[in-house]
């Protein structure tokens, strides 16, 4: 099935659409969430077919703060997907080394968790390889730089820093914590 890229720039109150792949297919539309159905009517006409018989995909285009703002939210989603993972790894090594001398319901306290999220976490995880966790010293006290694989593979990295393929010495005083399950 054909997709076709539509592109949707302010001009006053109304969006204008347009598709670069096919020269004089234009559109507007008041609001962005009705773009997809407008531009799909006139790319219908235009090509003697059925809205139903291609794809689109409507990529707004927007200019300074408002372009700058939504490149900072997406950051700071991915940001939080990342962090959202570590504390997931975190949760699951916790819940596999404690439960090995202590109950469930001892974990769960020692967690803030019920004892059934316990038995549901300890079944669901894996078995997890070594993980390394750098901290750096921070005014605050330590500061999470990251979870390593004992391959030396990036898990998470914090602060949205670029994952590596390799481990390099953090910034100033740093102390290291290995763990394994």
């Amino acid at each position: 099935m054909t997709k076709y890229r539509v592109t949707a720039q302010r001009s006053g109150d109304w969006w204008a659409l347009s598709v670069p792949d096919l020269p004089g297919v234009h559109s507007q539309t008041k609001r962005l969430d009705q773009a997809e159905g407008e531009i799909r009517e006139a790319i219908a006409l235009m090509l003697d077919c059925e809205p139903e018989d291609f794809e689109v995909a409507v990529e707004p285009e927007l200019q300074g703060l408002a372009k700058a703002v939504l490149a900072q939210l997406a950051a700071a989603r991915d940001a939080a997907e990342q962090v959202t993972e570590a504390l997931r790894l975190a949760t699951a090594r916790a819940v596999l080394v404690l439960t090995e001398d202590l109950s469930q319901r001892d974990v769960g306290s020692l967690l803030g968790v019920s004892f059934q999220r316990v038995h549901q976490i300890k079944d669901a995880a894996p078995p997890l390889p070594e993980v390394e966790l750098q901290f750096e010293q921070a005014s605050h006290g330590l500061q999470v730089i990251g979870f390593f694989s004992s391959d030396e593979t990036p898990r998470w990295v914090a602060g949205g820093l670029p994952v590596h393929t390799h481990r390099s010495a953090p910034a100033g005083p740093s102390r290291k914590a290995k763990t394994s399950a």
